[in-house]
């Protein structure tokens, strides 16, 4: 079966695929090179092809998450790059998870300023907004890894900044599975 035919759904502990069968993933995670978004804004754009997804299907994967910078989304590449990857994981049969590697108001990994700071946290819940809302019908969308490795210094922040994403999520995409890692 081609991953796009149906959303996958979580039933218990186990993820579901559109009629109703257990579903593993075995995938691979896709860096886009976002530590050099702030000397090539199109880096991204460079790091894959749609020949390197069909090989990732020749070797048995069937997912792969995609290392998001919310920078990239201050102009149209964060949706060109998804698009790209809709469409090459379309044809390959592939599901896809978007993964938010770098948050608001970082510009590498880990650097956890969104922690102390409402302005970026309200940004983060927008861009999830946006994001969920252009792709709520793309069911080669296994879902949304919300933040990756999330490390504040009180996990209720990274619960209440959480709950406040999934919350506008919802607003507008009820199809897609939400990965929350642990703080």
């Amino acid at each position: 079966e081609r991953a796009s035919n149906s959303f996958l759904k979580v039933k218990g502990s186990q993820l579901q695929d559109g009629q109703g069968q257990a579903m593993l993933l075995r995938g691979v995670n896709i860096h886009t090179y976002y530590y050099q978004y702030q000397w090539d804004k199109t880096a991204s754009l460079k790091n894959a092809t749609e020949a390197d997804i069909k090989y990732l299907k020749s070797l048995g994967v069937n997912s792969i998450r995609l290392g998001l910078h919310w920078q990239y989304f201050q102009s149209n590449l964060g949706y060109q790059l998804i698009d790209n990857y809709v469409k090459w994981c379309e044809n390959a049969g592939i599901y896809l998870i978007l993964d938010m590697h770098v948050v608001p108001p970082d510009t590498d990994f880990g650097q956890g300023k969104i922690w102390n700071n409402k302005a970026a946290q309200q940004k983060f819940i927008k861009l999830w907004k946006s994001i969920a809302k252009r792709y709520a019908n793309q069911a080669v969308i296994a879902g949304y890894d919300l933040f990756n490795e999330p490390a504040p210094t009180d996990p209720q922040h990274w619960w209440d900044l959480a709950a406040a994403t999934i919350n506008a999520i919802r607003s507008v995409d009820s199809n897609h599975i939400l990965f929350l890692e642990p703080a």
